[in-house]
């Protein structure tokens, strides 16, 4: 009886913690929703404004802590998905009008499967901040550039919440009054659809997401207006590198990535044992701004051939090595001597 007593309190005791856990993280969700509805309000010209926005250092703090696919690269397109999701969410959450998520990767262009499931959990997490909120703005819409390319998203789209998730194309039910966030899937450059989406989002007085995922033709970009002032939130840039090591003639191949995501600065990823089953990416330099092909280039170069600092190091290191071999060798022998 006495260990039935025993086990039960346990049970109440540990439950009251989750309890109390629980409630911290309701209390502390609460505030974030009431903190992005005044943004979505802030951002609908017919709606009042709440001036100044609410300080956001008391509510950033307390956000749940991200994974770290911050700071680290993509090993799938979930995980660049997921990265993108948040990147979306932390822009809104800084106010940010005008987003852009380029990730310019074959598999996107190839499979309309892969396609929806990117677009899906990029934007879960503003769709869960939307629901639910008490503001007249809290649906999200999806655009595309067709009604092709929409029927092709619906064949794999798992979401089934229209009051929260909306579809639509270009110039067709593009934002109705309802949308708090709108999302374009962008159409290639080369398509006509390309200038009516410039057109539209001209016109968007809402927080609007664009989705790039076209591969380059010919090593061009897609362009958009310098108007918008775009932020690219989310950023994902796929490189082969051929190099050169002196002890091996051989050349070798491996990757690298450009990678941003909100609000991080850029990062330049490579791939360092390209031989090696697993991927093992490492932080080859930091750029404040999207740096240049040159920037990235020289990057690359030093960390798979190790620049001047790096021998340094590797110098200085080896020579505390034998430093602290030669310190043990006198220390032993000064014990041996006082033993005797």
């Amino acid at each position: 009886m006495e260990a039935r007593l025993l086990h039960l309190e346990t049970l109440v005791t540990s439950q009251t913690a989750q309890i109390h856990k629980l409630q911290q993280q309701c209390k502390s969700l609460t505030s974030q929703c009431e903190y992005f509805a005044t943004i979505i309000t802030n951002t609908d010209p017919t709606s009042p404004k709440t001036d100044p926005y609410p300080n956001p250092e008391s509510i950033l703090p307390s956000l749940p802590s991200l994974p770290s696919v911050f700071g680290s690269a993509p090993s799938s397109v979930v995980d660049a998905a997921d990265a993108a999701g948040a990147a979306i969410l932390a822009a809104l959450l800084g106010g940010q009008q005008r987003m852009l998520v380029d990730v310019n990767d074959a598999e996107l262009s190839s499979s309309t499967e892969t396609l929806a499931q990117f677009v899906e959990l990029a934007i879960l997490p503003v769709a869960a901040g939307l629901e639910g909120l008490n503001t007249d703005k809290n649906r999200l819409k999806i655009i595309f550039p067709t009604v092709t390319d929409l029927s092709a998203f619906r064949k794999s789209y798992t979401l089934a919440s229209p009051d929260v998730i909306a579809l639509g194309t270009l110039g067709f039910g593009s934002a109705e009054e309802k949308d708090g966030v709108v999302v374009i899937v962008a159409p290639s450059p080369e398509d006509e659809e390309f200038q009516t989406m410039i057109n539209i989002v001209d016109e968007m007085a809402r927080p609007t997401v664009i989705i790039n995922y076209h591969v380059p033709e010919h090593g061009v970009e897609a362009k958009f207006p310098e108007r918008w002032n775009l932020t690219p939130v989310y950023f994902l840039r796929l490189l082969n590198v051929q190099f050169q090591k002196e002890e091996n003639p051989e050349s070798e191949v491996t990757r690298a990535m450009l990678v941003r995501q909100f609000p991080r600065p850029w990062h330049v990823f490579v791939d360092t044992a390209p031989l090696c089953d697993e991927s093992d990416f490492e932080i080859a330099a930091t750029f404040p701004d999207r740096p240049s092909i040159s920037e990235v280039d020289m990057c690359i170069v030093t960390c798979l051939e190790g620049g001047a600092d790096e021998d340094e190091l590797v110098s200085w290191e080896l020579e505390q090595q034998e430093i602290e071999k030669e310190s043990q060798r006198k220390k032993g022998g000064v014990d041996g001597n006082n033993n005797k």
